[in-house]
């Protein structure tokens, strides 16, 4: 019922007799229904294949920073960019490593958009549904930011800018790509022509990455697993909600670190694993939750083999996860929540985690 309408009955009922007032009752009006979306394993798959290599990679020249190239890595990506050259044939063939001369280097994040908005949809629906069924698990004292899902139609609708509340763009894939741009001069005519190229190597980024107070968007990126895309909401809104408690935590240790470089730097890998774990390890008892009550279709084999991604030797920052999940069921969620808080480095001993 919108104001007008609220404005014009109460003027009606004032300005009617006192017995119609007292013993009779406005009419009822139609409440809207909520909207019911049965979420299962199927929302986070497509039904219509899409072959996300065909789709063009859009550059986030906001993300560009530098990147210091090894000898070998600057060997190796001359020698590519020779190759891609030499392709062109003519006056290409006669370059040689030599003639290039390295002008820059650096990262930067590219990403794809998702052509299916069908499945964007199910998926945000998804997602939605994930974090109601998150801040019931939470502790009250959590309270729900405003959470936004943006499917972007082209690049000009993303913004890295930092965000009020947080904010998920809804893409195809997410890319870290490293940037080497060479020089070279081609003779036309018996003249030299300066010509330029570039050599990039794309692969897949996920994750989080603790650095800042800054609040910038979530790059939500579809090219992944369904029990991982699934997952991911939950993850990246717990992370969000223990980001400043872990800078906190960073921040008072950087009080009684020697003032260097690799101090800080370590310092502050230590405080990105103990979160990583932490929020994870907490992931892992909520997904299995929302999975069994929602009968989202999640089979039990299925989540361990996500889970056991957790102990990859080639990702140390996740080491432990596991261990700290069983460590929270026997304690409870409320209680580990209140320790990591309080004395994070009391949780870790007490789960047997360096």
């Amino acid at each position: 019922m919108n104001r007008k309408t609220a404005a014009i009955g109460l003027v009606a009922l004032l300005s009617a007799p006192l017995a119609y007032t007292l013993f009779s009752k406005l009419p009822d009006q139609p409440q809207e229904q909520p909207k019911f979306v049965k979420i299962s394993k199927s929302s986070y798959r497509r039904l219509h294949p899409v072959n996300l290599n065909n789709l063009q990679f859009h550059r986030s020249h906001q993300t560009q920073s530098d990147l210091a190239l090894s000898e070998d890595e600057l060997q190796s990506a001359k020698e590519a960019t020779l190759r891609n050259l030499k392709v062109r044939g003519g006056v290409f063939t006669h370059l040689t490593l030599d003639d290039l001369t390295l002008k820059e280097s650096f990262e930067e994040d590219w990403y794809k958009l998702e052509p299916d908005k069908n499945y964007a949809s199910r998926v945000v629906d998804a997602a939605q549904d994930s974090l109601d069924f998150l801040f019931e698990k939470l502790p009250v004292t959590f309270k729900r930011p405003d959470i936004e899902f943006i499917v972007p139609k082209n690049g000009s609708e993303i913004s890295l800018k930092d965000v009020d509340g947080i904010r998920f763009y809804l893409l195809a894939g997410i890319y870290g790509t490293r940037v080497v741009h060479f020089s070279y001069s081609l003779k036309h005519n018996g003249t030299e022509v300066p010509m330029e190229e570039e050599c990039f190597a794309p692969s897949p980024r996920g994750g989080w990455r603790l650095d800042s107070y800054a609040n910038p968007p979530i790059m939500y990126g579809t090219d992944r697993s369904p029990i991982t895309i699934a997952e991911t909401p939950m993850l990246e809104v717990l992370h969000k909600i223990f980001q400043p408690t872990t800078m906190q935590h960073y921040g008072n240790e950087l009080l009684t670190i020697p003032n260097t470089y690799w101090a800080q730097d370590k310092s502050l890998e230590k405080w990105v694993h103990r979160e990583e774990v932490f929020v994870h390890g907490l992931g892992i008892i909520l997904f299995e939750q929302y999975n069994a009550e929602r009968n989202l279709g999640f089979s039990a084999t299925e989540i361990s083999k996500r889970n056991a991604e957790y102990d990859n030797p080639q990702e140390q920052r996740y080491n432990g996860t596991n261990k700290m999940a069983v460590f929270m069921r026997s304690i409870g969620i409320e209680k580990a929540i209140e320790v990591y808080k309080e004395d994070p480095e009391d949780l870790f001993e007490a789960a047997g985690i360096q």
